[in-house]
């Protein structure tokens, strides 16, 4: 089927609004709004084919466009979500490390307290670990968190002092 080509206009006369190909009317009697519309449909499909059924996949396309923005929208939420979620377990997981590690230093600092007491209830050599002595694998383990070099971690530990003294060394009587 052939047709009127492109581009089309419109006017008005006497008669009202029409469509017209080079001063040839092809619709006349028309308002206003159905012939700028006539000739913008007419003028827009210009070089198709079948212009039906190419903005029946068009709209197919866009509804598809829009399902799927919808989606990724959805989706979008859901990382953001799973990414906060990660982000406060992550959080979570280096606090309770850092507890770990101060509870450790403290540990090994009370330790070497007692360990530096003359006789004090600790003996720095027994130890069957990978280190040599358990201090030095308590501080690997330290150190190795900070990753700096032995001995330079400054962590403020408050060690509560717990002394032992063999009874009756304080002059008490001790029953026997």
């Amino acid at each position: 089927m052939s047709h009127t080509k492109e581009p089309w206009s419109y006017g008005e006369d006497n008669d009202g609004w029409y469509v017209e190909k080079d001063g040839v009317q092809i619709a006349h009697g028309l308002s206003e709004q159905d012939a700028r519309r006539i000739v913008a449909c007419v003028n827009a499909c210009a070089g198709m084919d079948d212009p039906e059924g190419k903005l029946s996949e068009m709209r197919h396309m866009i509804t598809d466009m829009h399902i799927r923005a919808i989606n990724a929208e959805k989706n979008l939420d859901s990382y953001k979500d799973a990414a906060e979620y990660n982000k406060r377990r992550a959080e979570d997981a280096e606090k309770k490390r850092d507890d770990l590690l101060a509870a450790l230093v403290n540990s090994r600092n009370c330790l070497e307290s007692a360990n530096e007491m003359g006789d004090g209830p600790i003996v720095d050599t027994i130890w069957y670990g990978p280190a040599e002595t358990l201090f030095d694998y308590m501080d690997s383990v330290i150190f190795g968190f900070n990753g700096q070099p032995e001995k330079t971690l400054e962590i403020e530990t408050t060690i509560p002092a717990i002394v032992f003294y063999p009874a009756g060394s304080l002059g008490e009587e001790v029953a026997p």
